[in-house]
């Protein structure tokens, strides 16, 4: 079994989601009504500098299949917003997994990613996600991390510093270099 960044037991997400100090700041995003998809993906790379960085040829195939034309010709996300919403909520409050006792062969990637938050956050706002990011986020990250080896003792983990969740695109060779080493044992 391959895990690619992917912690199966998200319950304390919510708690550490309330120390964030940006939870309850809304940045003002340009207004934007994007008629073409590079117009899309432009605006997309600016809210999200973390996927900026990662970008592809495979994320322009992606995005073109998960946005639609709406009535006034602009592209928007195929996903309604609501929907979006429900899963994070289910992932975040609602999803407890099972216990399970595994004798397979198990890899597990972990990207610790050091998150790039866009331009139209204070310096001030920076900095305080900054610490909370190392203070907080990063040792709850870990600490799941060792609860999993703890679970599956003899899971082979791979950590990822400034990791990013799109791991097998981001970090592409690490990840299939590891996966091939792992598939021949």
């Amino acid at each position: 079994m391959i895990y690619l960044d992917a912690l199966d037991d998200r319950r304390g997400f919510q708690a550490i989601y309330e120390q964030n100090p940006l939870r309850n700041i809304e940045i003002k995003k340009e207004e934007s009504s994007p008629h073409t998809v590079e117009e899309y993906i432009a605006d997309a790379k600016r809210d999200s500098p973390s996927f900026a960085e990662i970008w592809s040829e495979l994320w322009y195939e992606e995005i073109s299949h998960s946005v639609k034309v709406n009535e006034a010709g602009v592209f928007v996300d195929r996903m309604l917003e609501s929907v979006e919403k429900m899963m994070v909520d289910n992932l975040m409050k609602g999803y407890t997994p099972k216990r399970v006792e595994a004798k397979i062969p198990i890899l597990s990637f972990y990207a610790l990613k050091n998150p790039k938050l866009p331009n139209a956050y204070t310096d001030e706002q920076k900095a305080a996600f900054d610490q909370f990011d190392r203070n907080v986020a990063k040792p709850f990250s870990r600490s799941l991390i060792s609860e999993f080896q703890n679970r599956f003792p003899h899971a082979n983990i791979v950590v990822i510093p400034d990791g990013h969740h799109f791991c097998f695109i981001a970090q592409e060779e690490l990840v299939h270099g590891e996966m091939r080493k792992f598939l021949l044992d």
